[in-house]
């Protein structure tokens, strides 16, 4: 799971229509009920691009379109060349703590080959207050992954 290739950025409505915008919402919230992640990197951890919210910003940015989709190819492989790849990290968290991240990072899943079932319940959220005709793409927010979050400005700017 180290290698973004293999990651994903959620489609939400399910649509794989070439030529068709990306749709997104807000964050990805999710829930630790059960397993091992917190100790391990193979117990089926969520694993994540830091950065590549960022990075998919400024070069949705400089295009000035939001993302086509394009059958048999992601967006990773779409917008990052090799050099700039970025490598995946696991998520290392116990039951009962909670994991938020911005729509468009690259995530993923990798196997589980613990001894305890792995257990996540994931939520797509999406801000109440896009505007009209903005409600499964909207193409601001994909160019600035915290505008719709505004609280999480700060704590994103510590991160970098």
């Amino acid at each position: 799971m180290s290698n973004a290739l293999v990651g994903h950025v959620d489609q939400t409505d399910g649509s794989k229509k070439k030529g068709k915008h990306y749709c997104n919402y807000t964050a990805l919230f999710g829930i630790v009920s059960d397993g091992d992640t917190e100790h391990r990197n193979d117990a089926g951890n969520l694993w994540v691009a830091p950065g590549s919210s960022r990075t998919f910003a400024t070069k949705f940015k400089l295009t000035g379109q939001t993302p086509m989709l394009v059958p048999g190819k992601g967006l990773a492989e779409r917008y990052f060349s090799k050099a700039e790849m970025p490598s995946m990290q696991p998520v290392h968290a116990r039951p009962g703590q909670a994991i938020l991240m911005q729509w468009q990072t690259i995530h993923g899943v990798g196997p589980n080959h613990s001894e305890t079932d792995r257990i996540h319940v994931y939520f797509r959220l999406t801000a109440a207050h896009r505007p009209e005709g903005s409600k499964k793409t909207y193409a601001a927010a994909m160019m600035d992954p915290t505008l719709e979050t505004p609280l999480l400005k700060g704590l994103a700017r510590k991160h970098r």
